[in-house]
């Protein structure tokens, strides 16, 4: 794993200011960043317009062969880890139990 994530951060799709799902980076720092770049665009006489996306629940709704062909041609994850990968994401079944009641979904390719 850890060689798979070395590959991924020095690809040049590896978008770094990025704070989602990173070691050392958390809301508090992407809010950081994004104060940081308001206020300099204000020193400089800018306008500053934010847009607010809440994608908390995107890798739920993310088709796993999406994910899978971006792994191979965007960062040029092939042979035994992008299968690795495959089989770890194929036929797995996610659930949420709120009170008495479970919701469960299967993923499939």
């Amino acid at each position: 794993m850890t060689r798979l994530v070395e590959h991924v951060l020095q690809s040049p799709s590896y978008n770094r200011f990025q704070s989602a799902y990173r070691r050392g980076h958390s809301t508090e720092t992407a809010l950081l960043r994004l104060l940081n770049d308001i206020y300099a665009a204000a020193d400089n006489g800018c306008r500053t317009m934010v847009l607010q996306l809440d994608l908390s629940s995107a890798f739920d709704t993310l088709d796993m062969s999406t994910l899978l062909r971006r792994l191979r041609y965007t960062f040029g994850v092939s042979g035994p880890a992008l299968n690795w990968i495959s089989s770890y994401l194929v036929c797995r079944t996610q659930s949420v139990r709120v009170d008495e009641q479970q919701l469960s979904r299967l993923t499939n390719l």
